[in-house]
């Protein structure tokens, strides 16, 4: 029996909109309207509807304070990730279900596994879909508590 973990809430969504799952996980940690998130993301170059590498979205999410603190495991996933951020530790691997159990509740975090990210925020997983536990966590970041609008986004609704 594959055993999914339940999202709590959908979060920031917008209808029509595909291969968004760090616009969601960046408006959900943020707090922040999901149009503003897609502003913020399409000006480090990520493209609407297209999936986002991590080389755009990474610079997006540090200038707001959110800090890649875990790389978990030996997946050829995880081997990028480290050999592109080497100064981020390295831990053993972990799945989603053992890492949610173990993250602070009163944190906001982003998690990444392969192909995917989903915030996670008071303990609870914020994504429009449930997540199987056994899934394997590539990288695990983290909202720095003093880090109010570090970067601001020319916003037009």
């Amino acid at each position: 029996m594959i055993r999914r973990i339940q999202s709590t809430s959908e979060g920031a969504v917008s209808s029509g909109k595909i291969k968004d799952c760090t616009v969601r996980a960046l408006a959900n940690i943020k707090d922040m309207p999901y149009k503003q998130a897609e502003q913020t993301l399409r000006n480090f170059g990520r493209k609407n509807n297209k999936g986002c590498q991590l080389h755009v979205w990474v610079p997006a999410y540090e200038s707001f304070g959110i800090k890649m603190v875990g790389v978990y495991g030996k997946t050829n996933d995880a081997k990028w990730v480290r050999s592109n951020y080497p100064s981020v530790p390295w831990n053993s691997s972990t799945t989603i279900g053992k890492l949610i159990c173990g993250l602070n509740k009163n944190k906001k975090y982003v998690v990444l596994i392969k192909g995917h990210v989903f915030a996670v925020v008071d303990g609870c997983i914020i994504d429009i879909a449930d997540n199987r536990a056994q899934l394997q966590v590539v990288a695990l970041f983290e909202l720095e508590e003093s880090t109010e609008g570090v970067f601001k986004t020319e916003f037009v609704d």
